[in-house]
């Protein structure tokens, strides 16, 4: 008889965000400038049976929206509660119980927690300036997670490293994960590549810079055979009608906001170290939209 609780979870406690009482909390990186306009709207019209029915088995409406916005074919689209939930059904869905997880460190702190979580093994590489190809691949894992920008350094790694990667695993080694959370504020993003690939899924959430954080709606891009692992892994109904419907609007809108807010965001913080150096007036408020 197996031991309860799994060997596995022993170790484990239950995420706490470790919040703090402090003047401006940064640590959720939430949108300060609110809720996209357009997912706002559907939210104060929803009716009855946004509540009462049980929305579609894959968000099939979100993945066009996805694929629309990026030109890239649907079946290479995958949706989740979050890009969480996406990156623990990857874990999932990559490998056995036992095999390892490569990833550069430091970065984002649930990587090793999913990991644990699905009964595999956790290896840390450390730096993240870059990808230590060579050294993620040392190890012969069954998925390697690099998360572009980094959280929390902000790093974006080399493209050309990226590409570099992909080369030596070819077209049967490891599932490469891409986690792209803040590639609204890069200059940079790989999911047209991911559509096209072999191996690499990239993460994408509109919880930042669409301010949909309280809703959870994230996606996923890659090979469709890739995709499809992901679906069994994930299992149905993890995106609510409501959570859809804003979120496809969001999607489909052309005004311009999230543009605007990234532009904003951007020039904020350029001068955060300099505001972090000299101090901040005291009565400033937060801008608000």
């Amino acid at each position: 008889m197996s031991p309860f609780p799994r060997v596995a979870y022993a170790a484990l406690s239950r995420y706490a965000p470790d919040r703090r009482s402090i003047e401006v909390d940064l640590s959720d990186n939430t949108n300060r400038w609110g809720t996209h306009p357009a997912a706002l709207a559907i939210i104060r019209e929803a009716e009855a049976e946004d509540l009462t029915q049980y929305p579609a088995v894959y968000a099939d409406a979100l993945k066009e929206a996805v694929a629309a916005r990026f030109r890239i074919p649907v079946e290479s689209v995958t949706t989740g509660c979050g890009s969480d939930d996406l990156l623990d059904s990857a874990f999932r869905a990559a490998g056995e119980p036992g095999e390892r997880i490569a990833f550069p460190t430091p970065t984002f702190s649930m990587v090793e927690i999913f990991a644990r979580m699905n009964g595999m093994e956790p290896c840390a590489i450390a730096g993240t300036a870059g990808v230590d190809t060579g050294r993620l691949l040392a190890i012969e894992p069954a998925l390697v997670y690099l998360c572009r920008p980094n959280n929390p350094t902000g790093e974006l790694a080399p493209r050309e490293r990226i590409h570099e990667l992909l080369g030596k695993i070819g077209s049967d080694g490891p599932i490469v994960i891409v986690d792209e959370a803040y590639a609204d504020f890069a200059d940079d993003e790989l999911v047209e590549e991911a559509a096209s690939s072999d191996r690499l899924v990239v993460l994408r959430t509109l919880s930042k810079a669409y301010g949909l954080a309280g809703l959870r709606v994230g996606f996923g891009v890659g090979p469709p055979e890739v995709i499809l692992e992901l679906e069994k892994s994930r299992g149905p109904y993890k995106v609510s009608r409501l959570a859809e419907k804003a979120a496809v609007a969001a999607l489909r809108a052309e005004d311009g906001w999230v543009q605007s807010v990234v532009a904003e965001v951007r020039a904020e913080r350029n001068r955060l170290p300099d505001r972090a150096e000299h101090g901040s007036p005291g009565n400033e408020k937060a801008k608000s939209r």
